[in-house]
């Protein structure tokens, strides 16, 4: 993290791995914003790209060099060890933190400067994700149903996902950055993280960003088996706050009983069966993430005997 004096408000992060279209679909839009110029920028974030990403993230940023800066890191695969990467190299007080492939309305920078210009005390800062669909299948027709229940997450769980997040920077100072260790489940620890220290959440239903829907069924299943397994990382890590995963009747074998399936209306017996192969899928790869990490702590133990 710079030590400089903070000469701009926002610091916007785009993790990215191997996307893009979807990347320059989100700086487009964030180039776009109704924010001066010079009290914003963009850091992307790549995270070993082999496909062109990385390529696309260095154009943008030769097109836009008093905007865009972009940041490499190579060492960790996954998100979130991403965004600690583009925080360590923020310079605004806010951290605002969107994925790539989303995209943002040209008053979205405006509306999050809003929210803490008028309350000192807002350190965690979270909005509503729609959904759009790119082509019309049944996968992109229930992810967008059901993805993104931001509302949710924030009423039911104190946190909310990272593609929409807003902090204050400090805020990494006073209670640690995201925990690298996970795969998946990052937002929740780091937002319930937060909420426990006692500072300020807020969030804004009728300010929205948009994502694209994940369209294929193996698109689908990629992304639940990886969810499965950072529930499995949050239960090692952390058992005290979130052993109930084991017992959670989603990783359980009775869930999967058709007991009610007769009583169901049309579309969510078709939800039922569309669901089943991933909920097993995904129950598998709970079980099988825990005895990897399992083995991997009793192996350390052996070295450290």
């Amino acid at each position: 993290m710079t030590d400089d004096d903070n000469v701009i408000n926002i610091s916007v992060i785009i993790p990215v791995f191997q996307d893009k279209d979807g990347l320059i679909d989100t700086v487009t839009s964030l180039l776009a914003q109704d924010f001066p110029k010079d009290q914003y920028e963009i850091i992307i974030v790549d995270n070993n790209s082999q496909d062109g990403t990385k390529q696309a993230a260095i154009q943008l940023q030769n097109a836009h060099p008093d905007l865009i800066k972009v940041v490499h890191q190579d060492q960790i695969q996954n998100s979130y060890a991403t965004r600690n990467a583009g925080v360590k190299e923020a310079k605004g007080d806010i951290c605002c933190f969107i994925d790539a492939d989303m995209t943002a309305e040209a008053d979205y920078l405006a509306n999050v400067s809003r929210h803490f210009d008028k309350d000192e005390e807002l350190m965690y800062f979270g909005c509503k994700v729609k959904i759009f669909e790119t082509k019309r299948t049944i996968s992109s027709r229930l992810n967008k149903q059901h993805g993104f229940k931001m509302e949710r997450y924030f009423e039911k769980g104190n946190f909310i996902g990272t593609g929409c997040l807003s902090v204050r920077r400090k805020i990494f100072e006073r209670i640690g950055y995201f925990d690298d260790r996970l795969e998946s489940g990052g937002d929740k620890e780091f937002g319930q993280r937060i909420h426990a220290a006692g500072f300020k959440q807020h969030y804004d239903h009728d300010l929205v960003l948009y994502h694209p829907s994940r369209s294929t069924y193996s698109s689908m299943l990629k992304k639940y088996k990886r969810v499965a397994r950072g529930h499995a990382q949050l239960v090692h890590h952390y058992p005290e706050r979130y052993g109930y995963y084991k017992s959670k009747r989603y990783y359980k074998i009775s869930r999967y009983t058709p007991y009610l399936a007769i009583k169901l209306c049309a579309i969510s017996i078709m939800k039922y069966f569309y669901d089943l192969p991933i909920c097993l899928r995904t129950l598998i790869e709970f079980r099988r993430e825990l005895r990897r990490l399992a083995k991997k702590r009793n192996e350390g133990n052996k070295d450290i005997m």
